[in-house]
Parts: structure tokens; sequence; C-alpha cells
């Protein structure tokens, strides 16, 4: 009778462990994975309103590229007219003298952070000679040095100029403050031209577009959504100049957070 018992008791142990399901292995843990930083799209309200409307695109070859090191840095590309008629005179003063007299006293008023450069349109010159950059002595150099001749190519001058800062928008990722001044005595070789270039930077853009009409109030150069300033003078050259520092502000990471 106990041996029946404890045989008894055997086989019910061996049946309840037949009946019991395995457990499934324990997963294993992980660290989770942060997502990846959204990146603003078109359209979107980037944190500083002076921010390139564009998305700057990224190579081709899908490399990262490479960023300033100022990402919040203002730009400001001069359009400078050097044609024949900047030889002529404004109130007794030679227009390219009392030009460069302008710019240079710009380029010494700057923020020593910003970055400045030159484009030229007067005959066949109609390119950047002055890539943008925070160095001034060669911009110095090369103002000092301007003669003119030829005639008023700035429609190209302007195209030149508006890929030299859309180049930058890319090492600012985008971010920074962007400015274009042109500045004309006369009527451009093709003023459909120029105005279909002035109006594409203002819509396709963000840049601050300034024009100035020197010695002469010129039309072509009033475009929606342009800062026109007429200068009949050399002195109100230089005034014009002037405003687009005081709309120039130069940003550090703080300013920026604060926006």
């Amino acid at each position: 009778m106990k041996s029946g018992s404890i045989l008894l008791l055997i086989c019910l142990l061996l049946s309840l462990a037949g009946c019991t399901e395995p457990t499934e292995p324990s997963a294993v843990s992980t660290i989770p994975v942060p997502p990846p930083a959204e990146v603003p799209s078109e359209g979107d309200d980037l944190p500083l309103s002076g921010a390139l409307a564009w998305p700057p695109a990224l190579p081709d070859d899908g490399s990262t590229p490479q960023l300033a090191d100022d990402l919040y840095a203002t730009n400001v590309m001069i359009v400078l007219d050097v044609s024949g008629s900047m030889a002529e005179d404004c109130l007794d003063e030679i227009k390219i003298i009392a030009a460069k007299r302008a710019v240079l006293s710009f380029i010494d008023d700057a923020p020593t952070d910003a970055n400045i450069g030159l484009a030229i349109f007067g005959g066949p010159r109609d390119k950047v000679v002055v890539p943008l950059s925070p160095e001034r002595e060669q911009l110095r150099r090369y103002v000092t040095a301007l003669d003119t001749g030829g005639g008023t190519p700035m429609a190209t001058a302007v195209g030149h100029a508006y890929q030299a800062l859309l180049d930058q928008s890319r090492f600012q990722a985008g971010y920074g403050w962007y400015h274009m001044v042109v500045v004309g005595d006369g009527v451009p070789d093709s003023e459909e031209a120029t105005i279909a270039t002035l109006d594409a930077v203002v819509a396709q853009s963000r840049v601050n577009l300034h024009t100035v009409g020197f010695c002469a109030n010129l039309s072509v150069l009033q475009r929606p959504g342009t800062f026109y300033r007429n200068a009949p003078t050399p002195e109100a050259l230089r005034e014009a100049f002037e405003s687009v520092l005081a709309e120039a502000p130069s940003f550090s990471a703080t300013s920026f957070q604060d926006l």
C-alpha cells in the first residue's frame, strides 16, 4: 500500500511536468536610440528671421557638407557699377572715386566678423572679383584699384553675386543674414534681364536686396521687395551703404536663442 502510494505520487508529478508550457526566453534589454533631430522643411518658420527661405541643397554624393564656424554670420555682396559712365562727374566728384570712398567706408565700419564680397560690372567684366570673407585687406586693395570702362551688364553680375550668397548659405546651413547691395549709375544693357534677375532674387530667397541709383534715379532698380535708395550725391551714396549696416546685425549664439 505504501509502495503503491509512492508510485501514484511519482506518476502524478510526471503528469504535471508534462503539462507545463515552456517559458519564452526573456528579451534582451537595449538602450533606446533617440529619433533623428527634426530638420525644418521648406515653408516652416526657421528659428532665425534672417534665415534663407530655400533649404540649401546637400551634396549629391550624400556626404555631410563642411559647415562654417559661425552659422549666424552676416554676409554682404556688393555689386558695383564700373562701366564707362562711372568716370563722369557727379557734383564735381568723379563717380567711381566717390563710389570707392563709400565702399571703403562701409568696409571699415562693418562688423569685423561679417563676410563681405565684391562683384563688378562694366564692359566684359561681370563677375565676382573678391569672394565672401571676413578678411578685409584684399577687398580694400581691389576696391582702391578699380577702374572704369565698357557697358553695363548688370544682370549677369547680380546673378553671380546671388550664386555666391547661395553657396555661402550651404556652409551656414541656411542660417545667418544675407544682403546684396547693387549700385548703378545708368540704365543696364538689358533692362528685361535685369528686372527678371532682381525679381528672381526676391522671389527665391530672403536675401535683403538693396538697390541704389547713383546720380540717377533708376526705375529699373525699384522692384517690389527691394530696398531702393536714390543717391543723387556722393554723400547720399555713403548714407545708402550706412543703411545696409543698420539692417545687418552681427548675431551671437546668445542673441540667436533670444529671438
